[in-house]
């Protein structure tokens, strides 16, 4: 027998299914949240750093980033979309070498890569990679790096000048 008036059965899974899909299209996190453009250059000894990650901290939201190119140029991206969020945001910059590869090999060779595992393979376990900048830009607490993104892509280009 069905009962009449209640939520069961089939309306059960009809209602369970519409209150997913409403929860889906509203998204998780903040309503709203616009990005705007975000771009700068990263230098380190008056040289361009190629491959180094940007992170920008938001004091609420998510963190953003996005990586240098040969010129040390990055674009910020926030869940996907380019861009950051309004507002003071604390930044890191962070670049992980690998100790072996460090040492002279800018454009190695598949032999020379084969070369180079085998020695690794005899070795004790490699060290740590190790920061192509300094280790400092890597953390909050010791970048001392700090920008405030506006609606205004124009004042939205952030270069960071790396130092020792």
């Amino acid at each position: 027998m069905t009962r009449r008036g209640g939520i069961d059965g089939r309306w059960g899974s009809f209602a369970g299914v519409l209150l997913a899909s409403a929860m889906l299209a509203g998204g998780c996190g903040p309503k709203g949240l616009t990005v705007y453009p975000t771009t700068g250059t990263v230098t380190y000894k008056e040289k361009p750093v190629a491959g180094a990650t940007v992170q920008f901290m938001p004091e609420k939201g998510s963190p953003c980033d996005g990586i240098t190119d040969e010129a040390g140029k990055y674009t910020i991206s926030y869940r996907g979309k380019p861009g950051a969020p309004v507002g003071p945001c604390r930044v890191t910059v962070s670049k992980p070498v690998s100790a072996d590869m460090s040492q002279g090999m800018t454009d190695p060779k598949p032999e020379d890569l084969a070369k180079l595992s085998a020695a690794t393979m005899a070795k004790k376990p490699a060290p740590p990679p190790k920061d192509a900048i300094p280790a400092k830009y890597a953390t909050v607490e010791k970048s001392g790096l700090k920008v405030v993104v506006t609606s205004d892509a124009a004042k939205n280009v952030f270069d960071f000048k790396l130092e020792d």
